[in-house]
């Protein structure tokens, strides 16, 4: 005779893990129907100009430079590491596969971020990681969901970082090369990369592990100075420590979850909510549930720090620019599940959880709006143009130069 009560607790496990991945599934819908096997903006010097040089370049060592060589003002390692694989593996670099493994590099951020979440949400964490999933996965990032070098730059950084954090949390030795490997490509990976790499070693510090402290502590020394080597200042400088601009920049750019009109007052909210819920220490003393969380908060915080500064001189519309809101959507993230863990305790629980799914999916669809707006746009804008950059003459030689190669040629232009 079959148990009811256990086939009702598998369709709700199920239920459970279908709503857990919805927001992930419907993001790699819009990728699948929008990304194209085109360049735009930056992926003509990053990955176009990169393969280009790679191809012509004789020495090993001449390569090697090359993948690790600055784009702007950053070191790109994995957006060009991730370029060069498939121009390996396919013959050829394609752009849309770029962008598809930019989603699985998103999709192991999030996993790696929920199997925290169950440390810490206990017999709620399904809630938390809807949530999350609804945040992690928010098509208002529509630019990083078909935009390649953003994407593996932006997803990467953030991936890292938490697989750093998990490998190191793991405290066996087994575990310590990943967890190193890590966090030392973290820091090539994006200009907040170095932000990130001193976390993880924040992280390994309040977690009291020997072995994790001082594996983070070496890995930090030996490759945070190899960043600014034959680094070069560039010669765009959008930086301003005016507080009258980077102010409004950084709360708006933190609010960017709640949309243009709402991004002041979600900005400042989310810093008062953030302020109210963390359990401060003067002994910095937390349950260790809670330290990856404050770790990545504190990464995300200071990312939008450096942000406000470098990027304000280019205006306040910038802070609204939908590859820099994976930040504040993962800030909300973390609030929501603060609030979560504030709530669960208390005779108002079944309200408060009401409350706050209504509020999580109120904005959720709201975003869904606009990112897919903001989706066509991009597709229609590339379609309308083979080049997609300001500088159109350096994208049709860098462009032609690749055709020439046999790495790339633009969709209806003969090799």
């Amino acid at each position: 005779m079959v148990n009811s009560n256990s086939t009702k607790s598998k369709v709700t496990t199920l239920f459970q893990y279908f709503l857990i991945c919805l927001p992930a599934v419907i993001y790699l819908g819009f990728v699948i129907k929008y990304s194209q096997n085109m360049p735009r903006q930056d992926d003509y010097d990053a990955i176009l100009g990169f393969l280009n040089d790679f191809r012509k370049a004789g020495s090993f060592s001449e390569k090697f430079g090359l993948v690790f060589s600055q784009h702007n003002e950053h070191r790109i390692f994995l957006s060009k590491f991730t370029a060069l694989v498939v121009y390996k593996l396919a013959g050829a670099v394609n752009f849309r596969v770029i962008i598809f493994i930019n989603f699985f590099i998103l999709l192991f951020a999030f996993s790696f971020f929920v199997t925290f979440i169950k440390k810490l949400a206990g017999n709620l964490w399904h809630v938390a990681a809807i949530i999350a999933g609804t945040c992690f996965f928010n098509i208002n990032g529509y630019e990083n969901g078909n935009f390649a070098m953003a994407g593996t730059q932006n997803f990467g950084v953030i991936m890292l970082f938490i697989a750093g954090m998990f490998f190191y949390s793991k405290e066996h030795i087994k575990w310590l090369p990943l967890a190193a490997l890590s966090q030392a490509v973290c820091v090539f990976t994006s200009g907040n990369g170095i932000i990130a790499a001193f976390f993880i070693v924040v992280y390994c510090i309040l977690s009291r592990s020997k072995m994790a402290i001082i594996m983070s502590v070496v890995t930090m020394i030996i490759f945070a100075p190899l960043y600014y080597y034959h680094y070069t200042k560039p010669l765009g400088n959008f930086f301003s420590s005016d507080p009258m601009r980077f102010l409004p920049f950084f709360v708006r750019v933190t609010g960017a979850h709640f949309g243009v009109v709402l991004s002041a007052i979600g900005g400042l909210s989310l810093m008062a909510l953030f302020l109210w819920l963390v359990p401060f220490n003067i002994r910095l003393k937390f349950e260790k549930p809670m330290l990856p969380f404050l770790c990545l908060s504190a990464f995300v915080f200071s990312s939008l720090i450096i942000l406000a500064l470098f990027r304000n001189g280019l205006g306040i519309d910038s802070a609204s620019s939908s590859r820099y809101h994976v930040y504040s959507n993962i800030l909300t993230a973390i609030v929501s599940i603060f609030i979560l863990q504030k709530i669960r305790d208390t005779k108002l629980r079944q309200v408060g959880l009401a409350a706050l799914m209504c509020g999580v999916l109120f904005f959720y669809q709201r975003n869904l709006k606009e990112g897919k707006g903001g989706f066509e746009y991009i597709y229609n804008n590339i379609r309308s143009t083979n080049y997609d950059y300001p500088d159109k003459t350096r994208a049709k030689m860098l462009a032609d130069e690749s055709c020439r190669l046999g790495i790339y040629c633009i969709e209806g232009k003969k090799k």
